[in-house]
């Protein structure tokens, strides 16, 4: 569907739309009236109540007969029970002399009107039921028949957590608010138990100070504070027979008689003959300690609550006032930190300063954390994650072809480079036959050339500085490039073109001389083996070559008395000097390595070979159509490059789609040989002439050399390959109005071809196509 200036259309689809929901519900209301009259009598009453934003319930049907007759009375009921209950009740009374049924259905309608004349019904939707096991609007879960107390999802369809009074599958308690020390829940809802460090509810606990309970510490193994009297010898205390006789040797106050005497007896600690409980000896004679509720500073002592002494609370368990770095978690009392790693915190750290936790979005890179640029805001680089955004994220990002997230093997389907593999991408892909890679640095005249293999003699390709020839197939001993890519020299033993022997010695009076001739080669007379000879004359560019041999194409001497523009002494017809000893040009239907591109032996254009040897790039109008959610810009590059595989045309291809930072004007390879159809027709002469306004033919032929009618193209782009800034935001989205972006048109020459202009953006949800163009 287009979206046109107005958008007439929708309009008018709605508004039809509106009737026909009219029309059905006036029908359902006129069947459930009924008007007679006769002797016998029936009354039906229907009460229906409907909040503003709620939906009603099914109602409840009760029949109760009445009289001697067959006529009885139906009432039913429904019951809303959404926020805004205002009932409307409506009581039909028809007069029938048979037997009138009434049934009321479970039904969405509210009844607005009362006596024999059609009830007007309106529709709200399917209503949404908690306990129907379907997770509605504002439902956090719905476990159907399994909702209720106990279970992961309560009657209320929110889901049961620690906290919320009702104890849930998973949990060993749960006293709602009254969760945590005092309480015989936890805040974990774990059950609260002698020496777990957190105190229990008053009567069962008297303290807990976890791993420092003990019969002989504040807080006894069985969570009872340690008093004179129980037998068991606590801080502060010199003794605790556990009886209540003051004349034994530990009184009733847990003090020996001598405690204070200055004499340290066998049962005291210590003895300081002073009523000062802050130094190092109390006044029952025991040593200062923790827990005793004596701040003594001789033991290094900075507070001390006693039994309430906790790791986690104001005053640790060693004494010491609960501080930020001090390496415990003080989080009971005033404590209101997060984390504490001692000396470990700080920034970078688990735990930062302050003794909060290091989150994504602090700013604060942390462990874990690949970035953090202090906000959860996606791309601007860091993702709110704290991972970066750009190659190896594991996401196409714009500009990528693929990105498997950098995995190490550039031989799969996506380079470390967040490129599809090619030759000329530097990364060595053995399964596509690479030998080798060298990136920009391939070229052949180096050791690995543009077809990825390893520069070697005899594959034609003139390895600068390695080989000093190198005629392909053509080498050879007797060759003007001999085997081993050495060109062909008289003295090398190998009788090469334009030598009648080669010896291989400085001998100049043998049977061949040093410059390669026979014997009797020059004497002027022809001798057996000798096709002439001019004596002083001959000569290797005249008739008469110094090997006593008349001129010959392919003799690697050029010899203008035999029509010879070049002569290179090999058949190769890929070099400058082609079969019949001709100059290489344009149109001679060889390919001039490393000059020409093509060569198809004319030199006409709209043949995918130009009048100068050169292949234009190719364009195609996708054979799939897309709605405008292409996975942005790398998603729609994905696509073209998937049909141009597909179709074997060979090469990197990209859609002709712009976003609001990205266009063809600045992402694209811009051609300097030209843009031309898959069928050989010519589109642009170069990128200028390709931006100009207008293109020499339509794009109507498709990757598979299809034409394809008039269609629709999606773009963003304008003709001079800007972005339109229109794009389906940026072609992410696939929904309808007023999500739209700028189109082209297959058939049109003009500017038309890639933008028709805001009047005819079409709405995201449209099927279109795309333009695709060889870089």
């Amino acid at each position: 569907m287009r979206s046109r200036s107005g958008f007439s259309n929708s309009v008018t689809l709605l508004s039809c739309l509106c009737l026909a929901l009219t029309a059905c519900s006036s029908d359902e209301s006129a069947s459930s009236t009924e008007s007679a009259s006769g002797s016998g009598g029936s009354s039906g009453s229907q009460t229906t109540s409907v909040g503003t934003t709620g939906t009603p319930t099914e109602p409840t049907s009760t029949s109760v007969p009445t009289g001697s007759d067959s006529n009885f009375t139906d009432s039913g009921t429904v019951t809303d029970t959404a926020t805004d209950t205002n009932p409307l009740t409506s009581t039909d009374s028809n007069t029938d002399s048979a037997t009138d049924t009434a049934t009321t259905a479970s039904s969405t309608t509210l009844d607005t009107n009362t006596g024999s004349s059609g009830d007007t019904d309106g529709t709200t939707g399917e209503p949404v039921v908690c306990g129907d096991g379907v997770l509605g609007v504002g439902e956090e879960c719905d476990d159907g028949n399994n909702n209720g107390p106990g279970q992961a999802c309560l009657a209320g369809c929110t889901p049961n957590v620690c906290g919320d009074g009702d104890k849930a599958p998973l949990e060993a308690c749960d006293s709602g608010a009254g969760n945590g020390p005092l309480d015989t829940c936890t805040t974990e809802c774990a059950l609260n138990v002698c020496g777990d460090g957190v105190l229990g509810p008053l009567g069962v606990e008297e303290c807990d100070e976890g791993n420092n309970n003990g019969d002989d510490k504040s807080c006894t193994s069985a969570c009872k504070q340690n008093i004179c009297g129980d037998g068991k010898v606590g801080p502060g205390e010199a003794c605790d027979d556990a009886n209540n006789n003051d004349m034994d040797e530990c009184t009733n106050a847990c003090k020996t008689k001598i405690c204070g005497d200055g004499i340290v007896a066998a049962t005291e600690e210590c003895d300081d003959k002073n009523l000062v409980n802050e130094d190092a000896c109390t006044n029952n004679c025991t040593a200062a300690k923790c827990g005793d509720q004596f701040i003594q500073p001789v033991a290094n002592e900075t507070c001390d609550n006693g039994p309430q002494n906790s790791d986690n609370g104001d005053c640790t368990s060693t004494c010491l006032k609960g501080l930020c770095g001090d390496g415990l978690l003080h989080n009971i009392g005033t404590g209101l930190e997060e984390c504490d790693n001692g000396e470990n915190n700080g920034p970078g750290q688990a735990c930062a300063l302050g003794c909060k936790l290091n989150k994504c979005g602090d700013g604060d890179q942390g462990p874990g954390e690949a970035c953090d640029d202090g906000n959860l805001t996606a791309g601007d680089g860091c993702s709110p994650t704290c991972k970066p955004e750009g190659c190896g994220n594991s996401i196409i990002d714009p500009g990528e072809q693929c990105d498997d997230g950098k995995n190490g093997v550039n031989s799969d389907a996506c380079t470390d480079a967040c490129t599809v593999p090619a030759c000329g991408d530097g990364y060595l892909q053995v399964a596509l036959g690479e030998q080798c890679d060298a990136g920009a640095l391939n070229s052949n005249t180096g050791a690995c050339t543009f077809g990825c293999k390893t520069n070697k003699c005899g594959d034609g390709l003139l390895w600068v500085g390695k080989e000093q020839c190198d005629d392909g197939l053509n080498n050879g001993n007797t060759k003007a490039c001999t085997a081993t890519c050495k060109l062909q020299i008289c003295g090398d033993k190998f009788i090469g073109p334009g030598e009648a022997c080669d010896d291989g010695n400085n001998i100049d009076n043998d049977t061949c001389t040093n410059t390669c001739k026979l014997a009797k080669c020059g004497d002027g007379m022809v001798q057996i083996g000798e096709q002439c000879d001019n004596g002083a004359l001959n000569s290797n560019v005249g008739t008469c070559t110094l090997a006593c041999l008349k001129p010959a194409c392919g003799d690697g001497f050029k010899q203008v008395s035999n029509n010879e523009q070049c002569d290179d002494g090999n058949g190769s017809n890929t070099d400058a000097c082609v079969t019949g000893c001709v100059n290489a040009k344009c149109g001679d239907t060889f390919i001039w390595s490393g000059k020409e591109q093509c060569d198809d032996g004319n030199l006409v254009g709209n043949d995918l070979c130009s009048s100068t040897c050169t292949k234009p790039k190719l364009v195609f109008l996708t054979s799939l159509t897309y709605n405008g959610n292409l996975g942005g810009l790398g998603g729609g590059d994905g696509k073209c490059q998937t049909l141009a595989n597909a179709a074997g045309l060979g090469g990197t291809f990209r859609a002709w789609i712009s976003n609001n930072t990205k266009n063809p004007q600045n992402r694209f390879v811009q051609s300097t040989t030209g843009y031309a159809r898959v069928d050989g027709k010519d589109v642009a002469k170069s990128w200028a002439d390709l931006v100009d306004g207008s293109i020499l033919v339509p794009l109507n032929i498709n990757e598979k050399k299809v034409l394809v009618g008039q269609f629709d193209v999606w773009t963003g782009t304008n003709s001079n390959g800007t972005s339109t800034e229109i794009d389906c935001a940026g072609w992410l989205t696939s929904a309808g109005f007023p999500n739209t972006a700028h189109e082209g048109r297959n058939n049109a020459t003009n500017a038309n071809w890639t933008n028709t202009g805001l009047v005819n953006g079409s709405i995201c949800s449209t099927a279109q196509r795309l333009y695709c163009f060889q870089q």
